[in-house]
C-alpha cells in the first residue's frame, strides 16, 4: 500500500469504539473489570493481532512461493506489559505449522516472517503525531 492509509475510530458508548478501515468494520472494548462491555477485543489485543496476522500472512506468502504444505498454521501470542510508561513490554509469537519447515528452509521462512511490516513497525518505533480537531 502506497501512499497514506486511513481509519477512523468512533466511540460508541462506554469503552467501546467501532472502527472503520476501507469496507470492513470491527470494534475494541474493554472487559468488565476494567469498566468496559467486552463487545471485542482490548486496544492492545488488536495490535498483538496485528502482529500475529501479518506473521501468518507473512508465513503463507512464503510457503506458497517454496511449494511448503502450511495448511493448518497457527500463530499463538502472548504478552507481557511493562511500567513507566504502560506499554506492551514484551511479546512472543510462536509459528505452528504441522507438517513442519523443511531445516533447509528454516533460515530464511524465519527472515520472511520477521519482515513483516508490522514486526518492523514495532521494532522502529513509528512517530506518532496527535492533533485534536
Amino acid at each position: 500500500m502506497a501512499g497514506e492509509a486511513t481509519l477512523l475510530v468512533r466511540h460508541e458508548a462506554g469503552f467501546k469504539f467501532r472502527m472503520n478501515c476501507r469496507d470492513h468494520e470491527f470494534v475494541a472494548d474493554l472487559p468488565p473489570s476494567s469498566g468496559g462491555d467486552d463487545t471485542g477485543p482490548t486496544p492492545p489485543e488488536l495490535l498483538i493481532a496485528a502482529l500475529g496476522s501479518c506473521i501468518g500472512v507473512y508465513a503463507v506468502n512464503y510457503c506458497q512461493k517454496h511449494d511448503i504444505p502450511h495448511e493448518g498454521m497457527t500463530v499463538e501470542l502472548s504478552w507481557e506489559d511493562a511500567k513507566a510508561p504502560l506499554r506492551v513490554g514484551t511479546i512472543r509469537a510462536r509459528v505452528n505449522m504441522p507438517q513442519g519447515i523443511p531445516e533447509e528452509h528454516y533460515e530464511r521462512f524465519k527472515r520472511a516472517i520477521e519482515a513483516c511490516k508490522v514486526h518492523n513497525t514495532l521494532k522502529a518505533s513509528p512517530h506518532v503525531e496527535i492533533t485534536f480537531g
